[in-house]
């Protein structure tokens, strides 16, 4: 796990919204302007949970599990071709009872599994969450922007 940086940009309700640059590794990865974390930006917002007191303008230093990445990588990527996938299969199985024809049939259901994936995300997101290993987790205060200028 390596430490990361960035600034507070709103604290609320026990938890921060930290604003930071895309990291090193963010510049090799694959997913590149794709990704969910980055969105094609040079600025992420993480938020996590304010277990320093952190205040607006603070400096942040926290980490990010290397589970979490994984995670989140097979839930944002992986996930939705499998539903893809496997709905292009249903659509196929079901074609004689719907009277489309083959390709049709198997384009609708592979949609229709894409779009399914979006709230099975969604809830697994909010599960994974809820565990402490997952979420980035605030390990340091470094100062305050107008302190470091």
């Amino acid at each position: 796990m390596e430490l990361e940086y960035g600034r507070v940009i709103e604290a609320s309700g026990g938890f921060i919204l930290v604003e930071v640059e895309t990291c090193p590794s963010c510049e090799g990865c694959a997913a590149g302007s794709s990704c969910v974390l980055a969105g094609g930006a040079s600025l992420r917002r993480i938020r996590m949970e304010n277990t320093l007191g952190a205040r607006v303008g603070d400096i942040a230093g926290f980490v990010i599990s290397g589970r979490s990445v994984i995670a989140g990588s097979l839930l944002f990527y992986l996930l939705p071709v499998v539903m893809l996938v496997a709905g292009v299969f249903a659509g196929d199985a079901v074609r004689g009872r719907t009277g489309l024809g083959s390709d049709l049939s198997s384009i609708l259901g592979g949609f229709a599994g894409l779009i399914m994936s979006f709230p099975v995300i969604a809830a697994a997101s909010r599960a994974i969450n809820k565990k402490k290993g997952f979420s980035p987790r605030l390990v340091e205060l470094a100062g305050r922007v107008s302190e470091l200028i």
